[in-house]
């Protein structure tokens, strides 16, 4: 028999009230009983922490079509509410050794897992415990006179007419408070869009462009109005670089190929997100926004400040 435990944190803020203990619920897709219980208490910083058990099933694809089944009710249920919850890792958690948890079987004479978010199963009837490690909370500072002494130094170099700068800045500094790496990452991609500007092809490409609209315009007999502009729009939008290649050429100048590849990492995964079926794992995703984020500071100071160059 199995049994899917689905763990899942509630967004900052908000609490799932009654469920300190363990708590019997039932559903209309099964006569047998669920389990929910907050694992990890909510703060102004922190997300509560839950977990729910299903009833146990005779086979994997039983217990594997309840879990999937109820992840989809509570994402629904959370939706309509008005309030998130994630079943992903937001940062790479704690895990313990296979030693570790050894020990701690002996110890309580059970059998003890990784306690990880999303869906685990597990073994029905035997006695079984989950190990997890609490959030760690990391706070770093800056002392005034340092401070004031950089920005002196920058002060003869402040590139006034870097306003394009203003919203890539924003998103770096909301990735830098963000929790989540799958939405840091999307933030730091956006902040390099954001940032950079995109230029006209070359003069053969663009006159070939033209000869192709051209074609277009004149073999455009069996296409509706609404057609012939969406194709007209199509290729026009061909006539610049685009986004990518910009954002490419622009990090090679600031950082050189490593920020080239740290972006098309990063690119890569932005594509799984926003176009696959499944999320990256966190450290993936960490790694990546770190690269990232060297880049796109680079990029950033180049922006908002003269080079020394010109001096």
């Amino acid at each position: 028999m199995l049994r899917a435990r689905i763990v899942f944190d509630v967004e900052v803020g908000h609490q799932i009230k009654g469920i300190a203990s363990d708590t019997r619920f039932h559903l209309s897709n099964t006569r047998k009983p669920y389990e929910i219980k907050e694992i990890g208490k909510g703060s102004d910083y922190v997300s509560q922490r839950i977990a729910v058990k299903t009833p146990a099933f005779e086979t994997r694809e039983e217990a594997e079509l309840c879990a999937k089944s109820l992840e989809a009710i509570l994402m629904s249920v959370s939706v309509e509410r008005g309030f998130a919850v994630s079943f992903f890792a937001r940062r790479p958690e704690t895990k313990f050794t296979v030693f570790a948890l050894d020990q701690f079987a002996q110890q309580h004479n059970s059998a003890v897992l990784q306690g990880e978010l999303g869906t685990t199963l597990y073994t029905a009837g035997t006695p079984t415990r989950f190990a997890s490690a609490g959030p760690v909370l990391l706070r770093t500072g800056t002392l005034f006179e340092p401070y004031i002494q950089h920005a002196e130094k920058n002060v003869a170099r402040s590139a006034l007419g870097a306003a394009r700068a203003r919203v890539a800045f924003d998103l770096w500094g909301s990735s830098r408070s963000e929790n989540s790496s799958m939405a840091r990452l999307l933030l730091l991609t956006a902040a390099v869009e954001a940032v950079v500007e995109k230029t006209d092809r070359p003069e053969k490409e663009l006159a070939f462009l033209d000869r192709a609209i051209g074609l277009l315009e004149a073999n455009a007999d069996g296409l509706e109005p609404e057609q012939l502009n969406r194709l007209r729009s199509i290729f026009g939008g061909l006539k610049t670089e685009g986004s990518r290649s910009a954002c490419r050429s622009a990090l090679r100048l600031a950082a050189g190929e490593v920020g080239v590849d740290a972006f098309d990492v990063a690119y890569e995964l932005r594509n799984k997100i926003t176009h696959g079926d499944s999320a990256p794992e966190a450290g993936e995703l960490v790694d990546a926004g770190n690269n990232l984020e060297f880049a796109l500071r680079k990029l950033l100071s180049d922006i908002l400040l003269v080079s020394d160059a010109a001096f």
